[in-house]
């Protein structure tokens, strides 16, 4: 009977440790959030309040999650949290990360946000979603990124990184998707390591400080249908690894100090519609099957191309304006990754 009665106890004594720990972890991620609002311009979290009784949450329970920009799984823990655009400022070390374990998403893009890049990042292992794109984030890409072993979106475009990329961020991203960190400051050469990528679907480097050849392993992404490596400092000629990617619709590589004769690989590409190469020092000719592809758009000039011209003038699917530069208005895929460096530049001095 005192056996009894004490499994009884213990197991008393677990149900009410786990419904309190049920119960104190939204408190904790809701009291999280009110210490980071206590850093920002808080004009657009006027929402972010809780009623509490002795310091805990009231018998509503989970009023947090309906705080704007917030959502809940079922637990009442916070699974998003989408703020894009709210201008609020401030940064990213103010906020207690490891208070969110169940977060999948977030999204801080266009909110000038200073600072670095907290690795503290790399604890939310459920996240898929993370966009802190179009803000003034500085210092390294955190290596313990490589720990969000679930991440599938991944933008951080138009900031202030700076710095290499560490091969071991590739090792655990096995289920990315997009990965676009154009426009900010990084510099070395891009490593091999980002062929592992194999489900990447879009890959935006432009607009940094990298040189180097372009790796060939990049070929080996067979999944690939945008590259933008525009605006670098790469030199060597264009993989013929290139022709593997049957996918590729969309390939920006100008503005770079590429050599060589142009890439026949990529008559291979056969869904390619927009390709530009020019402001680079390719030379010999420009193959005729080039106008046998769906193209939309080609941009050549500025090299070292010599012989006869494919027959363009001929093709459905182009309309010559000035040579090798021809244009049609077929932007919507890709105007996210086409942002210069200057126009990137005069928006920050503006």
């Amino acid at each position: 009977m005192a056996c009894s009665r004490k499994c009884l106890s213990l197991e008393l004594l677990s149900f009410w440790c786990l419904i309190s720990y049920v119960q104190a972890r939204p408190n904790a991620e809701a009291m999280a959030l009110l210490r980071w609002k206590d850093t920002l311009n808080q004009s657009s979290l006027q929402s972010w309040t809780l009623e509490l009784s002795n310091g805990n949450l009231t018998s509503h329970g989970h009023s947090h999650c309906k705080w704007f920009g917030v959502s809940c799984n079922k637990d009442g823990s916070i699974e998003s949290i989408n703020l894009q655009g709210e201008l609020f400022g401030g940064n990213l070390s103010n906020l207690d990360l490891s208070s969110f374990p169940s977060l999948v998403s977030l999204n801080l893009s266009d909110n000038n946000l200073r600072g670095d890049i907290p690795p503290q990042l790399g604890l939310l292992s459920k996240l898929a979603y993370l966009n802190l794109s179009m803000n003034y984030l500085s210092g390294f890409l955190p290596v313990s990124l490589a720990n969000l072993t679930q991440i599938s979106l991944l933008y951080m475009g138009n900031n202030l990184i700076s710095g290499e990329l560490d091969q071991r961020l590739f090792s655990n991203w096995t289920k990315l998707q997009y990965l676009e960190l154009q426009n900010n400051n990084f510099t070395g050469m891009i490593p091999p390591e980002i062929g592992h990528l194999q489900n990447l679907k879009e890959l935006a480097l432009a607009c940094n400080r990298f040189h180097g050849v372009i790796p060939h392993e990049i070929g080996n992404i067979k999944r690939l249908k945008a590259l933008a490596l525009h605006l670098n400092y790469l030199s060597g000629p264009v993989p013929p690894s290139f022709g593997n990617l049957s996918e590729l619709t969309i390939l920006f590589l100008q503005q770079n100090e590429l050599s060589g004769p142009f890439p026949h690989s990529l008559l291979s590409c056969e869904k390619l519609n927009d390709l530009r190469l020019f402001e680079n020092q390719l030379s010999s000719t420009v193959p005729k099957g080039l106008a046998n592809l769906s193209l939309y758009e080609v941009h050549l000039s500025v090299n070292n191309f010599s012989g006869p011209l494919p027959e363009f003038c001929s093709s459905d699917h182009l309309t010559p304006l000035n040579e090798f530069f021809l244009f049609t208005t077929a932007w919507k895929m890709h105007t996210r990754i086409m942002q210069s460096r200057d126009y990137h530049n005069a928006e920050r001095e503006a």
